[in-house]
């Protein structure tokens, strides 16, 4: 008999959002079964299931009764790719046929997004991955790593830099995270947040071929298995217009004397290359993917965001806490205001908290430079690098 409980516990640290313990759910059963892998003839067999927490949300499928097939017989069936068996709440209720098959991973997370829920497969290698709100919890033996929900980093860019529209955001983190890093394929993607000049194609990004044809747009998903062929077929950057679309590909990013010398070699020479170019096109948010999977964002010469696949449990283990002290009195006094960098020239907004009877004396430092750009006698202050470009 499986020890569902040590398995909720698992799972639970594991970021697969569960309801409470209950070792008549069906989900513990139907994972346990997932995550030992089967085999039919010296091959391992992909298996699927989705939990919902409402039936109704899978009207739009067929759905086949569980008076018309036994569990034993839905998992038989269930590949994880057109059939799956379905959990409604915590009962098996049935095997869902879907329209069209489920063939990468940005099928998947997009599934999951239309439904909510939990989506688990396990694929011929043995790998088993639980796709939900949380991101996906990906094992492969007894070993668990998370890809995070690329809303969580979508959200911190946007709150600092609200000119960059959050929908498209994800559009183009998702495509880089769940196409090309899921796919090992390396690339760099230009989104420029303002209208592209001519004199930008022609001088500083440009592009060896013009796609504007293929009618190719990050944000509606139109034609992505095609621009996941042209990346990997191409060096240079991909450009993205502000509303999604692809201008053109294998452009040469042309980085400034200034860049060079502010912004030393990082990683290797895509990524170095992105974060000059970005620095010096204050109007660009700059993504790189490794070929190894992870994506690296840049802004105005900083990297303001990574996603990568990570060890759930080291995670867990090394993750910090922070106390924050606030002071008994209301004698406190916040303000910000913003100043200009006299070495590299990129704009900060400073923030000052006051608090009468506390005097430091206080500095900060530019985030891209590290020269000092404002000194104080306070309590606090620091320096946020916010975009300006006309």
């Amino acid at each position: 008999m499986p020890d569902f409980e040590a398995l909720y516990q698992e799972l639970e640290r594991a970021k697969v959002p569960l309801q409470n313990f209950d070792p008549a759910d069906q989900l513990l059963a139907e994972a346990n079964y997932a995550l030992k892998p089967h085999s039919h003839e010296g091959k391992i067999v992909t298996y699927g299931f989705i939990r919902v927490q409402h039936l109704t949300k899978l009207d739009k499928y067929v759905i086949v009764s569980p008076n018309d097939l036994t569990i034993t017989q839905a998992r038989s069936i269930a590949d994880g790719k057109n059939l799956f068996v379905v959990i409604d709440d915590k009962r098996y209720a049935g095997l869902i046929v879907l329209k069209e098959s489920l063939s990468s991973e940005r099928d998947v997370v997009s599934l999951q997004k239309e439904i909510g829920g939990i989506i688990c497969i396990t694929d011929n290698h043995g790998i088993t991955k639980f796709i939900s709100s949380h991101g996906i919890s990906l094992h492969e033996l007894r070993d668990w790593k998370l890809k995070p929900n690329v809303n969580q980093v979508a959200r911190v860019i946007t709150k600092r830099f609200p000119m960059a529209n959050h929908g498209k955001l994800v559009a183009i983190l998702e495509f880089c995270l769940h196409t090309l890093g899921a796919n090992k394929i390396g690339a760099t993607l230009v989104w420029f947040l303002d209208t592209l000049s001519q004199d930008v194609l022609t001088s500083v990004a440009k592009p060896q071929a013009d796609t504007q044809s293929l009618e190719i747009n990050l944000v509606d998903r139109h034609n992505l298995s095609a621009l996941q062929s042209i990346l990997e077929r191409n060096d240079g950057a991909a450009l993205i217009s502000p509303d999604g679309k692809l201008i053109g590909v294998g452009a040469h990013l042309v980085t400034s004397p200034k860049s060079i010398e502010l912004i030393q070699a990082y990683t290797g020479t895509r990524h170095t290359s992105a974060r000059r170019f970005s620095y010096d096109r204050s109007e660009t948010i700059v993504f790189t993917v490794s070929s190894d999977g992870p994506v690296t964002i840049f802004s105005d010469g900083l990297k303001i965001g990574e996603i990568d696949t990570y060890d759930v449990f080291d995670a867990l283990t090394d993750e910090l806490f922070y106390r924050s002290v606030a002071p008994d009195s209301n004698d406190v006094e916040s303000s910000s205001w913003e100043t200009i960098c006299p070495n590299c020239g990129k704009t900060s907004v400073i923030h000052e908290i006051f608090i009468y009877g506390w005097r430091e004396d206080e500095t900060v430092n530019c985030e891209l430079c590290g020269t000092q750009i404002e000194a104080r006698r306070c309590y606090t202050l620091n320096a946020q690098l916010v975009k300006r470009f006309s």
